[in-house]
């Protein structure tokens, strides 16, 4: 049986691997061991829109996705989401998106899909929900990723039969708009986001038998924002255990990889070239 993980760390510049304090971190390691290939994000560079791009395969244009319509469930019949697209060529397949930024589920996802999902907004009780609104917006310290990777470890042990696991991360992008991309607090926050990284990875190569995993990025960021065309915003990577075909231009090819790895078809409609405006 044929696994895979798909672990999103939203807003992450690619140009932080080369700092000193990460040369020894799980994420570099992870590279180094593997392969890492490094693309272009869509322009606009917002999480709306490249998060969308990843779990469809084609650009903004084409899936339409916005921030502010991600309140809703995903219908486009044209361009359906990845869990569509691999739950149309095999019902029988498990599937489960785990995120930390709860509009991928609401807006990015068809609600008839029997999709296993989680985020802290959505799934923890009242008084959880109140702790992370005050880390998040009184103490300056978001901690979603914190409850997501209790529930991610345990779904992992408790699933080994999964076939396609998303897994997004969120708190690094949230730093970043609070203290500014590229800021101390942000670097503080990768290193902790790598330790959840680490506790992933150890997790699925314990319980599950040689999964392909891939690591990307939706964006980079500029200042305490994102969404324009400079190359700290728009450069990007995808990362894998496996090697990775060097053709590949967007991180939104990391929906072709998943369907090739799966022995699915690839829909003719995917895109490889990134929207640039």
């Amino acid at each position: 049986m044929k696994q895979i993980v798909l672990i999103g760390i939203d807003g992450l510049i690619k140009d932080l691997f080369n700092e000193e304090c990460l040369k020894d971190s799980t994420l570099v390691k992870f590279f180094n061991n593997g392969s890492i290939l490094f693309v272009n994000s869509n322009v606009p560079t917002d999480s709306a829109e490249n998060w969308g791009s990843i779990l469809t395969g084609v650009v903004p244009k084409k899936h339409q996705l916005k921030y502010e319509n991600l309140n809703k469930p995903y219908n486009n019949n044209n361009y359906p989401s990845l869990f569509s697209i691999i739950l149309k060529n095999n019902v029988e397949f498990k599937v489960a998106a785990y995120v930390s930024w709860e509009p991928i589920i609401t807006g990015m996802i068809e609600n008839t899909l029997n999709v296993d999902k989680y985020a802290p907004k959505l799934n923890e009780d009242f008084l959880s929900k109140v702790f992370i609104y005050i880390c998040h917006y009184w103490l300056k310290n978001p901690i979603y990723d914190y409850y997501l990777v209790k529930k991610v470890l345990k779904y992992i042990e408790e699933n080994k039969n999964t076939n396609f696991l998303f897994v997004h991360l969120v708190d690094l992008d949230e730093i970043g708009h609070i203290f500014g991309f590229n800021s101390k607090k942000y670097i503080e926050k990768l290193i902790e986001i790598d330790g959840h990284v680490k506790l992933i990875l150890d997790k699925i190569y314990k319980c599950w038998s040689d999964p392909l995993i891939v690591i990307t990025t939706d964006h980079g960021g500029h200042g305490k924002s994102h969404g324009g065309d400079s190359d700290v915003e728009r450069n990007v990577f995808i990362g894998s255990n496996k090697n990775i075909n060097n053709n590949y231009k967007s991180n939104m090819s990391c929906s072709q990889i998943i369907l090739e790895y799966l022995n699915i078809d690839i829909p003719p409609y995917f895109d490889n070239e990134p929207q640039n405006k």
